[in-house]
């Protein structure tokens, strides 16, 4: 009988202890870590914070803040391999928030600083022992950064910039354009595909070239009258001209992951390159308006009607984003101005 007693006082005693782990909460001990780490002194910062509830931070744990429980394509070890060096003085500190400001925020007004990251981390130096950047759009812009990066996302709405103040004060005219270049093509694609604004593109955008997209070059080139290939030295690779015509932006990355710098020599004959897919071929509009050059934007590009057309629909749903495209790059009043 006391055997009997001693179980069923047991069964309560664990009963009891059963219902009160139901009700257990996590502690949600990191939510307070943001209020900390905000040094609303600064005034860029104190203004992202209070106008559009984005958290810039240069003091924060690279785990907690940035690494933690990235798991998606497989990528845990790649993160695992990202180092990260922090800005490690107030000179410093004010060194990159006024990068930050003047090559990517001043270009973007306030609906579009409303949809940033929930989090942006400033860092002197960023570097991978990975042979790619995990989870990430960045190696696609014609300007291209390997070893150490300057701009780089994770999956949860972080977003961390490297600013070397040391190497940046150094920099040529074109090495600066070309770190603001690349800055704002991986933060624009990362915030178009954090906030799924490929959704947002009008259709008429792709309506002349839908039938194109992961469709194979030479299939099309081959439906032409006369196989659409240069001359001479150029014999066994396909005009850019006629690419361009139908509507789609040649780059250094697309539609050929190694693509020289020439136009003339971007599309090799039979390799069985593909048209890009939608939200590439979108991309690619952005890094052309970032990247190329006057030169071959008004001998290439400004030609082709089809191109043309699609173009100012682009620029026309980046302004309407709130991402003053004009002004990061003048050139392109050109096709808005309908120059011949």
């Amino acid at each position: 009988m006391k055997n009997w007693t001693f179980i069923y006082l047991l069964a309560i005693i664990l009963g009891i202890t059963a219902c009160e782990e139901d009700d257990l909460t996590p502690s949600m001990a990191d939510e307070d870590r943001l209020p900390e780490l905000l040094d609303l002194s600064k005034p860029l910062v104190k203004e992202f914070k209070e106008k559009y509830d984005v958290n810039i931070l240069y003091s924060y744990d690279d785990t907690l803040d940035f690494k933690f429980g990235m798991t998606p394509s497989g990528t845990t070890s790649q993160w695992g391999n990202i180092k990260i060096i922090h800005l490690d003085s107030m000179e410093v500190v004010d060194y990159a928030l006024e990068k930050l400001d003047e090559m990517v925020l001043t270009y973007m007004n306030d609906d579009f600083r409303k949809i940033l990251p929930h989090t942006i981390l400033l860092a002197d130096i960023v570097s991978s022992l990975s042979a790619a950047p995990p989870d990430s759009f960045i190696g696609e812009s014609d300007y291209t950064e390997t070893g150490t990066y300057t701009a780089f996302g994770n999956p949860f709405a972080t977003y961390m910039f490297a600013f070397n103040k040391e190497s940046m004060e150094r920099y040529s005219e074109t090495n600066w354009m070309n770190s603001r270049n690349v800055k704002l093509y991986n933060f624009i694609c990362y915030v178009i595909n954090l906030r799924n604004l490929y959704d947002e593109i009008p259709a008429t955008f792709y309506s002349s070239v839908s039938h194109l997209h992961g469709v194979s070059i030479d299939s099309i080139a081959e439906l032409e009258d006369e196989l659409p290939v240069g001359t001479g030295s150029y014999r066994n690779y396909y005009r850019p001209e006629w690419y361009i015509d139908l509507g789609m932006v040649l780059t250094k990355k697309s539609p050929s992951a190694y693509g020289s710098g020439a136009l003339t020599t971007r599309l090799m004959v039979g390799r069985n390159y593909l048209f890009p897919t939608k939200e590439r071929d979108f991309r690619n509009f952005l890094n052309l308006m970032l990247f190329e050059t006057e030169a071959n934007l008004r001998t290439y590009y400004l030609p082709s009607e089809t191109f043309k057309e699609r173009l100012l629909i682009a620029i026309e749903t980046f302004e309407k984003w709130g991402i003053d495209i004009l002004r990061i790059n003048p050139n392109l009043e050109m096709f808005m101005n309908n120059e011949k």
